[in-house]
């Protein structure tokens, strides 16, 4: 293949391809020039080692007589949008959300700019193998990930992974294992996907925080979002209102503003006046772990005056 392929034009580089494929032995391997890859012609060739730029042609790709592609293969390219593989290129290239592809053996096939910068990388790295990267077991041990996917044919997803590049504050990452099939059902490697989910994780720690007090005041109970079952809260607080030496506690089971199912230590204690009498309830709440010990939920605690309907 011209060591300058890359300036031809597409359908130039279609039928110089094609009339490789037509002219390689079913066993044969097409060796390639250190700057040459044919990752995005897969309909024609597969990689058998990216590191010495060796493939072998796809069986069963329909090509003419002549060296070209069928009538049929060539239509359908025909109607393909003009530079379309350049157009590919330059999407995975500049895609702002971390990605790497491997082959079947694990060898490196693509890297984008966002994970050169979030962990080290260079185009260099193309055609090593991915466990000579760091990336292969920091933030997390990948290469079981990948073998489950290529094995499973499916999506695995990796969820709230930590990681602290050198001199930057730590992120947060769901990461996502796709296997790479194509039509005819052929697996071509996988693809690894960083996502940084740092904002969003930030986002629910501040939602878990219980009820603002600006979300509290002036409002009555029941028409609080709290997570708690209102219904078993009014008769604690109703007997708060009508004994001023009223003080009881009760487990709840409650849910957080992530949606997830907890349990919670409620002290409900009568607020007393000067003269005696109870003039409103206090509520005082916290989670309980699974260990059981309690944790003070802080802008939970709160107080109701008034009688509860």
């Amino acid at each position: 293949m011209p060591q300058h392929a890359d300036v031809l034009h597409p359908e130039t580089q279609a039928k110089i391809l094609s009339r490789f494929h037509f002219a390689l032995a079913p066993r044969g391997l097409l060796f390639l020039g250190k700057a040459e890859m044919l990752l995005s012609h897969g309909r024609l060739f597969d990689p058998v080692g990216l590191k010495r730029r060796m493939f072998r042609k796809v069986p069963n790709t329909p090509v003419a007589a002549s060296g070209f592609l069928a009538p049929s293969a060539a239509l359908e390219r025909r109607a393909e949008v003009g530079g379309l593989d350049d157009l590919r290129d330059k999407a995975f290239t500049t895609s702002p959300v971390a990605q790497i592809a491997v082959t079947m053996d694990e060898t490196v096939a693509l890297i984008n700019h966002q994970a050169e910068t979030m962990f080290g990388l260079t185009s260099r790295d193309v055609g090593r193998p991915l466990r000579d990267l760091g990336v292969s077991y920091r933030p997390v041990e990948l290469r079981g990930y990948l073998e489950q996917a290529r094995a499973e044919r499916r999506p695995i997803r990796i969820k709230e992974v930590t990681w602290q590049r050198p001199g930057a504050e730590a992120v947060w990452l769901d990461i996502q294992v796709n296997p790479v099939i194509t039509r005819e059902n052929r697996l071509l490697g996988v693809a690894v996907v960083f996502h940084d989910v740092s904002a969003a994780r930030r986002l629910l720690k501040e939602l878990e925080h219980a009820l603002r007090r600006e979300e509290a005041d002036g409002q009555h109970l029941l028409n609080l979002d709290i997570g708690l079952p209102l219904s078993q809260l009014r008769p604690l607080v109703r007997s708060a209102l009508g004994d001023a030496a009223y003080a009881h506690t009760e487990t709840l089971s409650a849910v957080n503003r992530r949606g997830r199912d907890i349990q919670v230590r409620v002290v409900c204690g009568a607020l007393r006046q000067s003269d005696g009498n109870s003039g409103g309830a206090i509520l005082v709440m916290d989670v309980i772990p699974e260990n059981g010990a309690g944790v003070a939920a802080g802008p939970r605690t709160g107080t109701s005056t008034g009688e509860v309907g």
